[in-house]
C-alpha cells in the first residue's frame, strides 16, 4: 500500500525502506480481488476483463460467442519469418481447412456450452477457452500427416476433439448424457449406442479409411510371459485396455505438440502407471522423430502435502544442466519430459494459494527459473515437456489454480468398466490356468473352473465393498480402488501349481488374499462380521452352496513352512524352498516361529533386541500377514495399532524369517533430514546390491513431518528427491552394474539411465517400509491426508485389542512358570481372571467414551504391565508373609522355652533369696565397721588441717618477707646491667694497648686504681697531693697495681666472676663493705668520673669506668637487702621444718584414708553383690511375671 501512495516508499523484510522513483508503476493482474484489501483496490484503478469482451460485446444484451477471438487466432495462424503467429500454435493450416473448422465451431460451440454447463456434472471446472484450446490442439495433431483433409473427416475430427476436449471432463455415467443429450441430436453419425453403454468416447478415427473404428480394434494383444516372471514382476504388468489404448493415443496426440497433459481420476485409476508405460514407450512411436527416439527420458516428481517450491525446484534442477549461457537442458542432451504425479497435493495456504504449483505454472508457462543462489538471476529451460497426475478435486481433495490448469489437456480416467476390468485381470488367469503344454498346463479341470469365476467373484466382492464400506472420519482408509483386485490376482498368482490339487484349494486361496486385502483393513468387529459373511455369500453366488460349505472356514498361507532339502550329509544346508501354501495348524506354525524366535535372539546383531513373544494364534496371524507383505515385491506395511500391541516384535520376526535386513532409525537430539538421508542411502544401496531391507519406520521417530514427505515419495515412485548427489549416483549405477548383468541377462543395456532405473526399480522391490503408527488422535489420520501413499502405497494390518484368548495365553505364559502357593485350578483361574478383567476395562471404555465422549485406552502394553506388577507385588507379599510366618513358628518355641524357663527360674529364685538374706547381713557387719574406720580418719583429718592452716599463716609471712626483699633487689638490678653491659663494652686487646704505656693519661690511672679497689687487689699509699696546674689537691694514682691487673691474662675473666658466688654461695660483689665504698668515693666525685670524659680521653677502659660506677650503685642499694635477705633465710628455714611436719601427719592421713577407702570398697562391693542378687531376684520374678 506504501508503494502505491503518492509516497511511493517499499518496506522490506529487513525494515529497510526503498523510495521509488516517479515513473514507477505497478499493474496487477489477479483472477479475483479476494485477497485484495480495501487499502490496496482504493490506491489503483480497476479494470474488470470480462470474457464478453473477447467477442467485442458491448454490453449483456449483446453477449455472444465470447470464445471466438481465442480459437480464432489458433485456427488462422500464419508464419511470418519463421514464426508462427500466435506463439503456441503448433500448425498453420490452409484456409479452406480453417473456414470449414472455424464453421463448425460457430454452429455447435455455443449449445454444447448450454447443455455442458447445465445438464452434466464437471469433475474439474474449467474456463470454456480453455476446453477449446484443447479440442484446437487435438485436431492439428491428427491433421498432421493429412494437410487437405476431406469435409467428412474434418468433420468427425471436430466432433471427437470437441466430445473429449468437454467430455474428457466428465464421469462416466455424464458422458453417456452428453452423448445422448447433445452429440447425437446435433451429429446424427456419432457412433456408439448408449443402450449397450457405448458412446463416441469408445470410438476412434481411422484417418486414412475416413471412418469410425471401435478402440477395441486398436488394443494391443498381451501374452503371458510366464510364472517366474509373473511372480518377480507382477507390480510391473501393464495389460493393454481400451481404456488405456485411448488415454495413450490422447496423450500422444498433445506429446508431439508439446503440450502438457494432466490425467485426474479417483486412486487406483491407474493414471500413474498409464502416464509411466506411455513415456517409457514414448521412444517407440513413428510420430517421433526417429533421431529424438533415443534422447527420450522423463522424471517423475511426487508431490505431498508438505512438497514446498524450494523442493519442487531442486528436484527439477537436478534434472537438468548448463547447455549455453542462462539455458539449461536436460543432461547428457536428452529430451525430458517432468511428470509430476498428485500435481494437486501441495498445501493451499491461508490466501487460497498452492505457491508449490505458482512455480509449476512458471516453469510451464515461462519455461524459466529464479536461481536460488543468486537472486534476482533466472535461467531458461529448454526441451522439456510437462505431464501430470491428480485424483478429481472434490470431497477434500484440492483442485490447482486455473493460471496452471489452462496449459494442461485435461482428461478424466473413470474407473475402467466390467469388460476392461475382466479383460485386465480375466486375461492373467486365464493365460496361467488355461495354456497348455507341460510348463503351464496340468492344471485340475476343478481349478480351471473356479479361476475362470475368481475374476468374476472378485470384480462382485470389490463392488460390494465399495457400496458398503464407505470412508468416515473414522475409517477414513476405507478406499478400494484397483489395486485391491491387483493384489488379489498377485496373491494368487505366487502359489505354485502342486498345490493346487482341487477346487477347494483355489477358494481357499481367493479367500486368503481377499480377507489380506479387504478384511484386514477393516478396524471395526462389525465391519469384519459384515466381511466374513459376504466373502461365503460371493462364493455361493457363483460357485455353489456346496462349495462354500467346504470352504467355510478361513484357511491361512505361508510360504517358509518347509524345511530345507538335503541332499548330502557333509554339503552345506540349502535355503528351504518358499512354496506359498495354506498352514496345516496354527500351533504347529507356533512351533516353527518360536524356533525362528530363538535363531534370531542367538543371531550376535540382535544381542541388544531379543525377542521375547508370546505367540497366540491373534500374533501369528500378524507374523503370516507381515512374511506375505515382505515377500511380495514392492510391498510395504502400515501397521496401525495402540503402544505396545507388538507391531515392532512382529515386524522383527517375520523380517528374520527370510534373514532380511531389519533397521530402524536412532532418533537423538540432533537427528535431522540429512541424518534420515544418510540411513536411507545405507538401505538403498544395501537393497540394490545386496538383498531384501526390512525398514521399520514408527510414528515416534517423526521428528520432523518433512520425513513423511520423502517416505511417501519413495512409496509412490521408488526415488527420493536430493537423496543422491551426482557423484554419489554415478557410484551407485558402478555398483549395480555387475547385479545388472547378471540379472537382466539380454536386456541389459549399459547407459547411465537404464541403469540407474534398474537400481530404483531393485531398490522398490528390496526395500520394504514398515510403518509403525497408532490410531489413537488426529495425526494418523492427519498424515494419512496430507501424504496419501502411506495408505495408498502400503498393505494395511490394523492390529485389534487382544482377543481374550490372546490375553489368557499372555497370562499364562507369565505365571504359568512363576512359584505360587496354590493349587494349579486356582492358578488357572487367576489366569483367567486377568485375561477377563482386560476385557472388561475395554468393554467399560468403549461404554465411557458413550456416555462422556472420551477416549480411554487400555493398550496391550498395559496389559503387560498389569501382569508384571501383580508378580512384583506377589513377590513382595509373599516374602512379607514368610517373615510374619517365621516370626511367629519363633515366638511359640519362645513360649515354650519361656515355660520351661520359668520353672528353672522359680528354683534359682528361691536359692538367690538365700543367698540374699546372708549378703544382707554380710553387709550390715562391714557399714558397722566402715563407720569406725570413717570416724578415725575423720579425727586425723581435723589434727592435718590445723597444722596445715597454722603452715599457710606462716608461708605467706615469709613470702611477705620474701617479696620486700625482691623488691629492693630489683631496683638494684639495673645497675648489674649496666656493669654487665660495660664489661662487654670492654676490648681485650685495648687492655694490652693500655698496659704498654709508660705514664698513660691521669683518668685512666684513676679507672683502674677504682677497679683495684673494688677487687681487692694491693695498691700503694693513697694520699693527696697539691698540684698546682691542676688547681687544687688531686689523688695520688696507683699504676703500678693497675698495670699488674692490666697485665694478668684473666683480667677479664675476674670482673665477669665478680658478680657471681662463692663458695658459700655469697656473690663477691655482696662482699663488698662500706670501707671499700667509701675508698671509692673520692673517685667517682670527680668530675671527670664519667662514661662521656673518659670516652674522649680514655676509650679503651671507658667501659672500666661505667662497671665500678654500676658496681658501686648496687653496693649502695644492696646494704639494706642485706639484713631482710638474712630474716628471710630464718623464716624459710622454720618453713621447712613445719613443712617436713606437715607431711609426716599428712603420711599419716593417708595411711588411714587409704584404709578408709579399702573398707568402702568392701562396702561398695558387699552392696553391689546385694544389689546384684536383689536385681536378679527380681528380674527373674519379671521373667516369670512374664
Amino acid at each position: 500500500n506504501t508503494v502505491l501512495d503518492d509516497n511511493k516508499l517499499l518496506t522490506l523484510a529487513s525494515g529497510d525502506r526503498l523510495n521509488m522513483t516517479d515513473n514507477m508503476k505497478v499493474c496487477f493482474e489477479p483472477e479475483n480481488l479476494n485477497n485484495a484489501s480495501p487499502a490496496t483496490v482504493s490506491r489503483a484503478g480497476i479494470v474488470y476483463v470480462s470474457d464478453a469482451e473477447l467477442a467485442g460485446g458491448l454490453g449483456r444484451g449483446e453477449y455472444k460467442l465470447p470464445w471466438i477471438p481465442v480459437i480464432k487466432a489458433k485456427l488462422y495462424a500464419r508464419r511470418t519469418d519463421e514464426r508462427i503467429i500466435p506463439a503456441g500454435s503448433p500448425l498453420v493450416l490452409a484456409k479452406e481447412t480453417s473456414d470449414q473448422l472455424m464453421a463448425l465451431y460457430e454452429k455447435h460451440v455455443d449449445n454444447c456450452l448450454k447443455f455442458y454447463t447445465k445438464q452434466c456434472i464437471v469433475l474439474m471446472p474449467t474456463m470454456c477457452a480453455h476446453q477449446l484450446i484443447n479440442s484446437y490442439f487435438l485436431i492439428v495433431s491428427m491433421l498432421d500427416n493429412e494437410p487437405t483433409p476431406t469435409k467428412s473427416l474434418l468433420e468427425k475430427l471436430f466432433w471427437f476433439a470437441l466430445s473429449w476436449s468437454f467430455g474428457g471432463l466428465l464421469g462416466g455415467e455424464d458422458r453417456i448424457k452428453f452423448q445422448d443429450g447433445f452429440i447425437k441430436p446435433n451429429y446424427k453419425q456419432a457412433p456408439g449406442n448408449t443402450e449397450n453403454m457405448e458412446s463416441i468416447f469408445e470410438y476412434r478415427i481411422d484417418m486414412k479409411a475416413d471412418k469410425w473404428e471401435h478402440w477395441n480394434e486398436s488394443v494391443a494383444k498381451w501374452s503371458y510371459p510366464g510364472d517366474e516372471k509373473i511372480a518377480q514382476d507382477f507390480s510391473t504388468l501393464f495389460i493393454p485396455t481400451l481404456d488405456s489404448t485411448r488415454l495413450n493415443f490422447l496423450m500422444l496426440q498433445n506429446f508431439v505438440n508439446k503440450r502438457p497433459f494432466l490425467l485426474m481420476g479417483g486412486s487406483g485409476t491407474a493414471k500413474t502407471v498409464t502416464i509411466e508405460n506411455f513415456l517409457l514407450d514414448i521412444g517407440n512411436s513413428d510420430r517421433i522423430d526417429p533421431e529424438e527416439r533415443e534422447l527420450m527420458s522423463f522424471k517423475k516428481i511426487n508431490f505431498s502435502f508438505m512438497t514446498s517450491p524450494g523442493l519442487f525446484q531442486t528436484s527439477l534442477q537436478d534434472c537438468v544442466e548448463k547447455r549455453q549461457g542462462k539455458y539449461y537442458g536436460p543432461k547428457r542432451n536428452k529430451k525430458l519430459t517432468l511428470f509430476i504425479d498428485d500435481t494437486a497435493m501441495p498445501e493451499i495456504n491461508e490466501w487460497g494459494d498452492q505457491i508449490t504449483n505458482e512455480i509449476v505454472r512458471q516453469v510451464v508457462e515461462e519455461e524459466r527459473l529464479y536461481s536460488l543462489d543468486r537472486p534476482g538471476e533466472s535461467f531458461h529451460l529448454v526441451d522439456m515437456r510437462y505431464a501430470g497426475a491428480m485424483s478429481t478435486p472434490g470431497g477434500g481433495k484440492n483442485d490447482i489454480p486455473n493460471r496452471l490448469k489452462r496449459h494442461f489437456a485435461v482428461y478424466n480416467v473413470p474407473l475402467p468398466s466390467e469388460a476392461s476390468l475382466n479383460q485386465i485381470f480375466g486375461v492373467i488367469l486365464q493365460s496361467r490356468f488355461h495354456q497348455g503344454g507341460s510348463q503351464y498346463g496340468n492344471y485340475p479341470q476343478g481349478v480351471k473352473d473356479v479361476a475362470d469365476e475368481v475374476t468374476k467373484m472378485s470384480i462382485s466382492f470389490w463392488r460390494k465393498i465399495q457400496a458398503k464400506m464407505l470412508p468416515t472420519p473414522q475409517k477414513f482408509h476405507y478406499n478400494f480402488n484397483l489395486r485391491d483386485l491387483t493384489n488379489i490376482v498377485q496373491g494368487i498368482c505366487k502359489t505354485e501349481r502342486s498345490i493346487f490339487t482341487d477346487e477347494t484349494v483355489m477358494v481357499n486361496l481367493w479367500k486368503h488374499e481377499c480377507c489380506r486385502v479387504f478384511s484386514d483393513r477393516f478396524n471395526t468387529d462389525d465391519d469384519k462380521a459384515w466381511y466374513d459373511k459376504n466373502v461365503n455369500i460371493t462364493v455361493s453366488e457363483h460357485l455353489g452352496d456346496q462349495i462354500m460349505q467346504q470352504c467355510e472356514q478361513p484357511t491361512y498361507w505361508a510360504d517358509f513352512q518347509r524345511d530345507p532339502e538335503i541332499e548330502d550329509e557333509d554339503a552345506e544346508p540349502q535355503e528351504p524352498p518358499q512354496i506359498y501354501e495354506p498352514v496345516e495348524s496354527l500351533d504347529e506354525m507356533r512351533k516353527r516361529l518360536e524356533q525362528r524366535m530363538l535363531k534370531y535372539n542367538e543371531a550376535p546383531e540382535n544381542k541388544t533386541r531379543k525377542l521375547s513373544l508370546v505367540l497366540f494364534h491373534a500374533a501369528i496371524k500378524h507374523v503370516l500377514r507381515l512374511v506375505r507383505i515382505l515377500t511380495t515385491r514392492r510391498g510395504n506395511a502400515l501397521l496401525v495399532g495402540v503402544g505396545g500391541s507388538g507391531k515392532q516384535s512382529l515386524c522383527r520376526l517375520s523380517a528374520s524369517i527370510h534373514h532380511y535386513k531389519t533397521f530402524q532409525i536412532t532418533v537423538t537430539k540432533h537427528y535431522t533430514l540429512n541424518s534420515l538421508f544418510d540411513d536411507l542411502r545405507e538401505n538403498y544401496t544395501h537393497a540394490g546390491t545386496k538383498g531384501p531391507v526390512a525398514f521399520l519406520f514408527t510414528d515416534n521417530e517423526i521428528k520432523n513431518e518433512g520425513f513423511l514427505e520423502y517416505i511417501n515419495g519413495f512409496l509412490s515412485s521408488g526415488e527420493i528427491p536430493g537423496l543422491y548427489s551426482t557423484d554419489e549416483k554415478d557410484s551407485a549405477i558402478n555398483d549395480i552394474r555387475i547385479v545388472a548383468k547378471k540379472e537382466a541377462g539380454k536386456e541389459f543395456q549399459d547407459t547411465g539411465d537404464w541403469l540407474w532405473r534398474f537400481f530404483v526399480n531393485r531398490v522398490r522391490s528390496n526395500l520394504h517400509f514398515c510403518l509403525c503408527m497408532s490410531p489413537v488422535g488426529d495425526k494418523f489420520r492427519t498424515r494419512a491426508r496430507k501424504f496419501p501413499s502411506l495408505v495408498s502405497g502400503c498393505v494395511i494390518d490394523w492390529f485389534f485389542p487382544w482377543p481374550e484368548a490372546a490375553l489368557l495365553d499372555v497370562s499364562s505364559a507369565r505365571i504359568s512358570n512363576f512359584t505360587m502357593e496354590t493349587d494349579s485350578l486356582t492358578k488357572s483361574r487367576l489366569m483367567e481372571f486377568m485375561a477377563a478383567l482386560h476385557r472388561l476395562m475395554l468393554q467399560m471404555s468403549d461404554v465411557y467414551f458413550v456416555q462422556f465422549r472420551r477416549s480411554v485406552f487400555s493398550t496391550p502394553k498395559s496389559y503387560l504391565s498389569f501382569l508384571e506388577s501383580y508378580l512384583v507385588v506377589y513377590t513382595e507379599k509373599f516374602k512379607g508373609i514368610n517373615v510374619l510366618a517365621e516370626n511367629i513358628g519363633g515366638g511359640l518355641k519362645k513360649l515354650h522355652q519361656a515355660g520351661e524357663d520359668v520353672r528353672l527360674m522359680k528354683i534359682n529364685l528361691a536359692e538367690k533369696e538365700v543367698n540374699l538374706q546372708i549378703a544382707t547381713k554380710e553387709t550390715d557387719a562391714l557399714l558397722l565397721e566402715i563407720t569406725e574406720a570413717t570416724g578415725v580418719a575423720e579425727k586425723k583429718e581435723q589434727e592435718v588441717g590445723a597444722v596445715k592452716e597454722m603452715l599457710s599463716r606462716d608461708a605467706k609471712k615469709v613470702q611477705a618477707v620474701k617479696d620486700d626483699a625482691e623488691h629492693d633487689l630489683a631496683a638494684a638490678e639495673p645497675m648489674l646491667l649496666a656493669a654487665n653491659e660495660a664489661l662487654n663494652s670492654i676490648d681485650p686487646k685495648a687492655l694490652q694497648t693500655v698496659k704498654k704505656l709508660a705514664n698513660p693519661p691521669a683518668l685512666v690511672k684513676r679507672i683502674t686504681d677504682g677497679v683495684c679497689v673494688l677487687l681487692h687487689d694491693p695498691m700503694e699509699n693513697k694520699h693527696c697531693e697539691g698540684v698546682p696546674e691542676k688547681g687544687g689537691v688531686w689523688i695520688k694514682d696507683s699504676w703500678e697495681a693497675g698495670r699488674r691487673f692490666l697485665s694478668d691474662m684473666n683480667a677479664m675473666g675476674r670482673l665477669s666472676a665478680f658478680k657471681g658466688k662463692d663458695e658459700g654461695g655469697k656473690g663477691l660483689k655482696d662482699q663488698i663493705n662500706e670501707e671499700t665504698c667509701e675508698l671509692l668515693l673520692p673517685y667517682l666525685n670527680m668530675d671527670s668520673w664519667n662514661k662521656q670524659t673518659a670516652t674522649k680521653s680514655a676509650a679503651d677502659v671507658a667501659g672500666m669506668c661505667v662497671w665500678v660506677r654500676a658496681m658501686y650503685d648496687y653496693i649502695g642499694i644492696a646494704k639494706f637487702v642485706q639484713p631482710k635477705m638474712e630474716t628471710l633465710r630464718a623464716a624459710e628455714a622454720d618453713l621447712r621444718v613445719a613443712n617436713k611436719k606437715l607431711a609426716e601427719k599428712e603420711a599419716e592421713l593417708n595411711i588411714v584414708k587409704a584404709e578408709s577407702a579399702r573398707c568402702q570398697e568392701r562396702l561398695d562391693a558387699a552392696k553391689a553383690k546385694k544389689q546384684a542378687l536383689e536385681d536378679d531376684a527380681m528380674a527373674t520374678k519379671k521373667r516369670m511375671d512374664v
